[in-house]
């Protein structure tokens, strides 16, 4: 179902689908919060039990007047809508239609009992909505219950289903009888009538059009595509601000902005991955044989992979006195001695256990110090 608020008009075409009664409410809500009467414009075929009844929920808990213009066709679950309203108007065209809820169902015979059990349900509930709107008794409203039953604006006003007829906000002149055809196809005709007063008939080439773009089954809902599309346009609102891009910005520019992104931060990330990669064979932490498989970790998991090397055990940290014994360049800068050339100062300060250990070695440097 398509919902449009327009002052304090709520709009509310098309059929109802899972999801319609929570978009409802939020836009009965929106107008709530600021206008003391609120005109409902209806034209459905009905839909969904549970949703309707969402609708109607919200409907009878609104702090705000309400009046609802049946301005089409209000059938099936519309026309029970309708019955949680004091004040409904139909337009001097138009039409109700009222019949017992249906449903179908696989299973078991205790499945099948219960889906059956639940469609009484739901009939009561209608029934006693009928009854309370009309004034009349259960069995008499009942009647309306078998089969499909078609109200025109003088019907219903007779039987009390509405409050008044109104002029029509099209001209539309059917020619057919709608009691006289399928449910659905007179609602199909009517419709196309309405319609081809009502809106634009391009709308109807662009839903096709957005069907087919946004992967939709045949009856999605106009209010889903409308969802889809303002979700879309948010997304991209959002990624012309993220990458500072103008606001006319063609989508192929904005694609290609975004691979230029994706491109610089990549180049990036392998850069950092082969800085991590070398840190880590320098620290004994892999084998520099392991180069190359590593970096193909970070390709695949970066945060993963850094998280691996960071928590790996260094087996080779090159301490100072490690870079002295090797000979590399200290923290002066300058290069020390080999070994070989050590002397006894040099021993204590770099190897002082060493002394300890062979006392030939450090009676050598006595000597070869004090003589």
């Amino acid at each position: 179902m398509n919902f449009e608020i327009k002052e304090n008009v709520l709009e509310a075409f098309g059929d109802i689908y899972d999801g319609d009664g929570s978009l409802f409410v939020s836009a009965l809500s929106q107008l709530e919060q600021k206008e003391k009467h609120i005109n409902i414009k209806l034209h459905t075929y009905g839909g969904s039990v549970f949703e309707g009844n969402i609708m109607c929920n919200a409907i009878s808990n609104c702090k705000s007047e309400i009046t609802i213009d049946i301005i089409g066709i209000a059938a099936s679950m519309g026309a029970v809508i309708c019955a949680s309203v004091e004040d409904v108007y139909m337009v001097e065209n138009g039409y109700l239609m009222i019949h017992a809820p249906s449903g179908g169902g696989f299973g078991t015979a205790q499945h099948l009992e219960s889906n059956a059990k639940l469609l009484r349900s739901i009939e009561a509930n209608f029934i006693k909505k009928l009854t309370l709107k009309t004034g009349k008794s259960a069995e008499y409203v009942q009647k309306w219950l078998v089969g499909d039953n078609w109200f025109s604006a003088e019907q219903a006003l007779d039987e009390g289903l509405i409050s008044g007829v109104i002029n029509s906000e099209n001209n539309i002149n059917a020619n057919f009888n709608p009691q006289e055809l399928p449910t659905k196809e007179a609602f199909a005709r009517f419709d196309a009538l309405y319609n081809k007063n009502y809106f634009n008939s391009k709308n109807m080439d662009l839903k096709k059009e957005l069907i087919k773009k946004f992967n939709f089954s045949a009856n999605t809902s106009d209010t889903k595509i409308i969802q889809e599309i303002e979700d879309a346009n948010n997304l991209k609102t959002s990624i012309i601000e993220l990458l500072g891009l103008a606001e006319d910005v063609s989508n192929d520019d904005i694609l290609e902005a975004i691979k230029n992104q994706l491109n610089e931060q990549q180049t990036s990330t392998d850069s950092e991955a082969k800085d991590l990669t070398t840190q880590a064979i320098r620290n004994g932490q892999i084998t520099a044989k392991q180069e190359k498989h590593i970096l193909g970790m970070f390709k695949k998991d970066f945060a993963g992979t850094k998280s691996f090397l960071e928590s790996s055990p260094r087996k080779n940290p090159m301490v100072i006195a490690e870079r002295i014994v090797q000979g590399t360049v200290n923290n002066s800068n300058t290069v020390a001695k080999p070994k070989s050339e050590w002397d006894l100062n040099d021993y204590r300060k770099n190897a002082p256990k060493e002394l300890e250990q062979n006392p030939e070695l450090y009676q050598k440097l006595v000597k070869a110090k004090y003589k």
